[in-house]
């Protein structure tokens, strides 16, 4: 993904007790080939770690994407939640596809049908590597950390 993070050294609190930076993305991307088009939402602008419940800052971005996608006349729209590689295994798939149903709910309400929701956990990484000889890259785990919205049109 060709976005610019901003990094700035006051963050969360990890478990081992040190204070991760906090990493933040445009609110929307957009990556077009042939008949697809891809909105990326960064994960912080949607939710607060390790939650699937959307935030207040996600309503604009929901809003500006389900214009997007209405504007595209799209055939079909899907939803796909991604996470960054710390954690388990299934607790990353559960909690990407509880983020994308959560998008797919909030799309739905503003009038826009989403045909599927899908979690990838950290099967299908934007940025890598996440670590550089053992030590960990923030601004590639929040590059990871994102909703997917593909949107396919007739043309």
């Amino acid at each position: 993904m060709a976005a610019t993070a901003r990094v700035r050294q006051a963050g969360r609190d990890t478990r081992a007790g040190k204070t991760e930076p906090e990493v933040t993305f445009p609110a929307v991307a957009e990556q077009r080939s042939g008949r697809t088009t891809t909105i990326i939402l960064p994960g912080s602008v949607l939710f607060a770690t390790d939650s699937a419940e959307l935030s207040r800052s996600a309503q604009s971005a929901l809003d500006d994407a389900a214009r997007g996608i209405d504007d595209l006349d799209p055939v079909s729209v899907a939803v796909s939640g991604h996470t960054d590689s710390r954690g388990s295994e299934q607790h990353g798939r559960r909690l990407s596809l509880a983020r994308a149903r959560a998008v797919r709910s909030a799309l739905g309400e503003r009038g826009t049908a989403v045909a599927s929701a899908r979690g990838y956990s950290d099967d299908r990484p934007s940025c890598t590597p996440e670590y550089h000889d053992g030590v960990p890259d923030y601004a590639a785990m929040a590059c990871n950390r994102r909703v997917e919205i593909t949107v396919t049109v007739r043309r």
